[in-house]
């Protein structure tokens, strides 16, 4: 996936690997994750990007609407030389919650991101771990 210069940019997924489908409905959309069901969820995220010398790279996990909607997790790379982004939280979600997973860097040029790298690959997650007090 092609991530312009400076802007907030909502990763477009082409496929799940796993959806367990709670309730019959699916989690996976193309523009990220829904909860199916309230609880306290494990969230993570990681995002691979192309070489490139300059610059910084940052993700984003949110909730319920693109850049403006509440950032549940957050991480940034000091360094243009870190080619693999993560983050990760354990927030409480409601039935209906949508997560979504934004990217952004500041190389100068449009970079490439999600690609297969080592093992690894562009993902964005949610894990239920318990009923939410």
């Amino acid at each position: 996936m092609n991530i312009n210069n400076g802007v907030d940019t909502t990763v477009t997924w082409q496929t799940a690997e796993w959806d367990t489908r709670p309730g019959g409905q699916a989690q996976y959309s193309t523009n990220g994750l829904t909860c199916r069901v309230a609880g306290l969820y494990l969230i993570e995220a990681v995002w691979t990007w192309a070489a490139n010398t300059n610059g910084r790279r940052a993700v984003k996990i949110t909730k319920n609407a693109g850049s403006a909607g509440a950032v549940l997790a957050r991480a940034d790379n000091a360094n243009a030389w870190d080619n693999i982004t993560t983050c990760t939280g354990t927030r409480r979600l409601a039935a209906g919650d949508e997560l979504r997973l934004l990217v952004t860097q500041d190389s100068g040029a449009v970079l490439t991101g999600g690609q297969a790298m080592f093992d690894l690959r562009g993902r964005l997650t949610m894990t239920y771990l318990r009923a939410a007090p």
